[in-house]
């Protein structure tokens, strides 16, 4: 019977599809174990639901992979799926065949997971590629969604996104041991996240990964691997009307050891976070711009953090130091000079220099017998004190150290820097790869614009808040608007037109985040149901 339904639905929609009036069918699947989900999928085309039924079922086997149906449980009480998938090992060279589901958008029909719980089963190895992907690198056009999930204690991310298609998560709850959304911004023509950087950002518009009315809170007290989101690679999205509780969202820059560039732009509005673990920040940009506005922060140190980690270390790119050819450099060598001091000092000390205080703020200054290089925070009339390194011990000065201070005017990427010339690699010297700017065919300076980082209307356990920077490179009225209203913006329609688009699942019991940044609101959802193991 099940063949002769699926022969029927299909021929139905192949006959009427170019009447554009194709009619779904829904698939049983006989269980929620994987052998019976995978031939339910197999069944199944454009437009179809493979529904699962109540019950729950371990996985040991991945790597499922649909595109254009439903999956959907019976809700997040009722179909649940353990993790017990394979880990990353030495054996594999670490790489990651441990995913529920693989998820690859489509243009012609929705693709989406809805009404299901993941939850570990003990599993010992952190996997840092995701427990469901959604590969959206085809084009802008796709659609998919996954929605009334809960993602309960899996060890390792829990959502691994490519691309900045019309995606949309909404009303999931996050019970994290890991980030729950991994996000990278590329292309099949696009492995790094340079077409974002050449490109507008697109404020207000579908093209972003939006995570809406959804509920976070982190097991792990103080884990900075337990983010809401976490960008990459040219992501763009948006992150509105959620709750979140003891754990931040956070964006890469191009501080990654590969090639990757940063998070390309973000919209974080409407949002509740709330801490008892003594968190210092609520979100934390490394690169990129945005807005930021009307955001609840209760409990948090500090309302957020700005950092450019090449300011102070190296990577790909080269170091924020006046010699790498990806910034905006002046030629100048401000100062130079040889040390005389203590030996081991982690501040320059030049006796009888009568600087002005400040003077030096936001320069670079570079050991050049060690190599290493800092971005100067302050100076005295005659010290000059350093942002502190992120990975590295601090550097320091031994006695005949010789020392000169350049100026970086803008750094690839940074916070506040946005469009500029398409960079990509080259493979003219085979098999030598070299990464270039189109403009001159040469490692270069890709001329990026000031696009500046927005935020007003935001509150700090109850008092005025907003985007503030600790690098001084990083700069109030330049790079930031504290309380400033972006001119000409406005936001994409609330809810996701994704929502209405398509019916929820089949099932009951589905439990979803806040859909408002009232204080009030700020509960752990009731009705969660975890199974003990």
């Amino acid at each position: 019977m099940k063949q002769i339904k699926f022969w029927l639905a299909t021929s139905l929609c192949l006959g009427l599809g170019a009447a554009g009036s194709l009619r779904a069918a829904v698939i049983n699947a006989a269980s929620g174990a994987y052998a019976d989900v995978t031939n339910a999928v197999a069944h199944a085309t454009f437009g179809d639901t493979v529904q699962l039924p109540a019950g729950t079922w371990t996985w040991t086997n991945s790597e499922m992979t649909f595109s254009g149906i439903t999956i959907a449980g019976m809700g997040t009480n009722a179909t649940i799926l353990i993790d017990n998938l394979p880990g990353p090992s030495a054996a594999n060279n670490w790489r990651q065949f441990n995913r529920f589901m693989i998820a690859v958008p489509v243009t012609n029909a929705l693709t989406r997971i809805t009404g299901i719980t993941f939850q570990d089963g003990g599993n010992p190895l952190h996997d840092f590629k995701g427990k469901i992907e959604f590969d959206g690198r085809a084009s802008t056009a796709l659609k998919w969604r996954i929605d009334h999930c809960q993602f309960v204690k899996l060890n390792g991310d829990n959502l691994y996104v490519h691309g900045n298609a019309n995606g949309l998560v909404d009303h999931c709850t996050f019970i994290l041991q890991g980030t729950a959304i991994n996000h990278y911004g590329i292309s099949m023509s696009d492995s790094y996240g340079d077409v974002p950087y050449a490109t507008p950002p697109g404020f207000g518009t579908a093209n972003a990964l939006y995570v809406e009315d959804c509920y976070f809170t982190n097991v792990i007290p103080n884990s900075s691997s337990s983010a809401v989101y976490d960008g990459y690679a040219g992501g763009k999205s948006v992150f509105r009307n959620n709750t979140v509780w003891n754990t931040f969202w956070e964006a890469h820059g191009n501080d990654t050891s590969q090639r990757y560039r940063g998070t390309r732009s973000f919209e974080i509005y409407n949002n509740s976070f709330l801490d008892n673990q003594n968190f210092v920040t609520a979100m934390d940009f490394r690169s990129g711009t945005g807005v930021i506005f009307s955001n609840t922060v209760v409990g948090y140190k500090i309302f957020s953090t700005i950092e450019n980690y090449r300011n102070v270390q190296p990577n790909y790119w080269g170091g924020v130091n006046g010699a790498s050819l990806w910034d905006s450099n002046s030629p100048t060598i401000y100062l130079s000079g040889i040390y005389t001091g203590t030996n081991g000092a982690t501040s320059l000390t030049v006796n009888g220099a009568n600087w002005t205080p400040g003077q030096w703020t936001g320069y670079v200054l570079v050991n050049t017998n060690s190599g290493r290089f800092d971005l100067i925070q302050n100076n005295t009339a005659n010290q000059i004190s350093l942002t502190a390194p992120k990975d590295l011990a601090p550097m320091t000065f031994t006695n005949g150290d010789a020392y000169e201070i350049h100026y970086v005017g803008a750094a690839l990427d940074q916070v506040g820097r946005g469009s500029g010339d398409m960079v990509i690699d080259s493979y003219a010297n085979w098999p030598i790869i070299t990464t270039v700017n189109t403009v001159g065919n040469a490692a270069g300076w890709p001329h990026q614009v000031l696009e500046p980082l927005y935020s007003w209307g935001n509150t700090l356990n109850g008092n005025l808040a907003g985007v503030t920077s600790s690098y001084a490179n990083i700069q109030e009225g330049r790079e930031i608007y504290f309380n400033t209203p972006k001119p000409g913006y406005t936001p994409f329609t609330y809810p996701h037109p994704l929502q209405s688009s398509s019916t929820n699942s089949t099932g009951s019991g589905s439990t979803g985040g806040s859909t408002t940044n009232q204080t009030a609101n700020l509960q752990p959802p009731t009705g969660l149901q975890v199974i003990p193991q």
